[in-house]
């Protein structure tokens, strides 16, 4: 549907999850794709052998997108020397802490959870800049929370980290206007993977599927739905969709059951 072919992408976090299924989709497009993991390399070469099933040229790069500049920087011109280029960053790397009040929270929580969901998407994103402005169209794209829209108790570490990198992605998305570069963030409902899942039993949900039949559209979200989106932005279809917050939640997280408090 939308042609990607002699792109090259990198995924953070591309192992698992959202990451998993963006650079499948992306590699079904015809884009090469860099996964980038921090542990669980079996996954991580898992994913990649799938996308080499579409065609295309894919491999995985291990780094700890969170740990530092110089080490990310190392990453991404590995990955354009290998492929020859760099058109798309997604910045899907992240964590999400332990519930717990800011009464209760500690700064070491805080600086780990800004490390993981902030500073990890600054470096990729100030590393690969140089090598998608030599390229006719870059993109870069986020991946964010609807819990930022609803800013819950116990998730202040995960709200202001996610806020914080929802802030560059915009002032990047300006600054870098002049270059041909998009940069976007998607911000994801509840969605079936292992983050989701563990996010609903802050719900006191253990099954996603037991949501299905009162979830917007029959069912909670999947991976390769985000998938599909990303694909779209990274299109020529979305030519003019730049530094845009994109939301799929079905319209409305007012279906899943409250919180459960902390103990």
């Amino acid at each position: 549907m939308y042609a990607l072919t002699g792109r090259v992408a990198l995924i953070t976090g591309g192992g698992r999850g959202i990451g998993r299924a963006i650079a499948l989709r992306l590699a079904r497009e015809g884009a090469a794709v860099a996964v980038n993991y921090r542990q669980g390399a079996e996954a991580a070469g898992a994913t990649v052998s799938e996308a080499r099933s579409a065609g295309v040229e894919a491999r995985i790069y291990q780094c700890d997108v969170a740990a530092g500049f110089e080490a990310v920087q190392k990453m991404v011109d590995q990955v354009v020397s290998e492929f020859g280029g760099l058109d798309i960053v997604i910045n899907n790397a992240g964590m999400l802490p332990e519930r717990r009040t800011l009464h209760d929270s500690t700064t070491e929580q805080f600086l780990e959870t800004f490390d993981n969901n902030f500073l990890s998407a600054l470096h990729v994103t100030r590393a690969a800049l140089p090598h998608l402005r030599r390229q006719k169209r870059g993109h870069v794209i986020f991946i964010s929370s609807t819990t930022l829209a609803e800013r819950p108790p116990y998730r202040a570490p995960y709200v202001a980290g996610k806020l914080a990198m929802e802030g560059l992605a915009s002032v990047v998305a300006m600054e870098e206007l002049p270059h041909g570069i998009h940069v976007n963030v998607i911000r994801c409902g509840t969605v079936a993977t292992e983050m989701g899942v563990e996010m609903l039993r802050s719900r006191g949900v253990d099954d996603f599927e037991s949501l299905n039949a009162v979830a917007p559209f029959g069912r909670i979200i999947h991976p390769e739905e985000v998938g599909n989106l990303a694909v779209f932005l990274c299109s020529d279809e979305a030519l003019h969709v730049n530094n845009t917050v994109v939301t799929i939640d079905g319209g409305s997280q007012g279906w899943l059951p409250p919180r459960l408090p902390t103990t």
